[in-house]
């Protein structure tokens, strides 16, 4: 009897162990694409936006398996996805309807300009002759779009997107600011590369409480950018904005790679001289 109680003892702690480990395992992280000149977006997984390269040409955006299209002679080669870009002046809908019933294109959305629609290559994109292990990847990023272009959005207003373009040209400069400077050193800084992207209140209330602010905190790591992971209107021409900024160390720009992520959230107003980031509040490091 003792040793049955015993073994349910241990069996509760093992599973215990389980659960906890489990609620505390980091979520994937993910980068929100936003193609600006045809205005829609797409929710990536951080490992395939690491492994792709995304090319814009005439009327298709590519997305394309980087290893295999570095080691290619070929132009386009190693493309696990494609959106296709139907403009509506020249393309019907009985037309698209034909391209989606002959060539296996699978409709995504429209706006007022473009019909929408993705597809994979038809072309093999992978030579037989390639590594077992870039196969796999290949095929594993194939799989992966399928289910990635699920989040494809439309960005209907024009604002929206001048609005995380914003939040992407502002996390360019975040390397541009010292935070260990003196504090006179740290408002002209911030005065000179955020002026253009946040309101003078934000950047008088960041110059005292420099801890509270986005910058460069060390020599190394530092700042390169922000990946915009989320975005919703909270108001009338007001958005929140999540974002991830990424650290990185002269290993990292070399080889790629992160050497630290945190958290932030941005609200993006439209004020009278434009789009500014009127609140920033900064989370932990992952």
């Amino acid at each position: 009897m003792r040793k049955r109680i015993t073994l349910l003892v241990l069996g509760v702690l093992i599973w215990s162990i389980f659960f906890i480990s489990a609620c505390n395992a980091p979520e994937d992280e993910t980068v929100l694409y936003i193609n600006e000149t045809y205005g829609f977006s797409v929710l990536l997984s951080d490992e395939f936006s690491e492994n792709v390269d995304i090319i814009n040409d005439g009327q298709t955006v590519y997305f394309m398996d980087k290893e295999i299209k570095n080691q290619s002679v070929e132009l386009f080669s190693g493309i696990v996805g494609q959106i296709e870009v139907y403009e509506k002046k020249i393309t019907s809908r009985a037309a698209l309807q034909e391209k989606v019933e002959s060539n296996n294109l699978q409709y995504l959305g429209e706006n007022e300009t473009n019909y929408f629609g993705w597809t994979h290559a038809k072309e093999i994109q992978v030579s037989e002759n390639a590594p077992e292990e870039a196969k796999n990847r290949f095929y594993k990023m194939e799989q992966e779009f399928g289910h990635l272009i699920n989040s494809f959005k439309v960005l209907e207003e024009s604002k929206e997107i001048e609005a995380l373009a914003l939040v992407e040209e502002f996390g360019q400069q975040l390397h541009k600011v010292s935070l260990q400077a003196s504090p006179d050193s740290i408002k002209k800084t911030m005065e000179e590369n955020y002026g253009t992207f946040a309101s003078p209140s934000l950047i008088e209330k960041w110059s005292k409480e420099p801890q509270n602010a986005p910058g460069r905190q060390t020599s190394s790591p530092w700042p390169d950018r922000i990946e915009v992971q989320y975005a919703e209107p909270i108001g009338e021409e007001i958005y929140k904005v999540e974002g991830i900024i990424i650290e990185i160390t002269s290993d990292e720009k070399e080889h790629g790679g992160v050497a630290a992520r945190r958290p932030i959230t941005l609200i993006v107003k439209k004020a009278a001289s434009g789009w500014q980031i009127d609140d920033v509040t900064l989370g932990r490091y992952q």
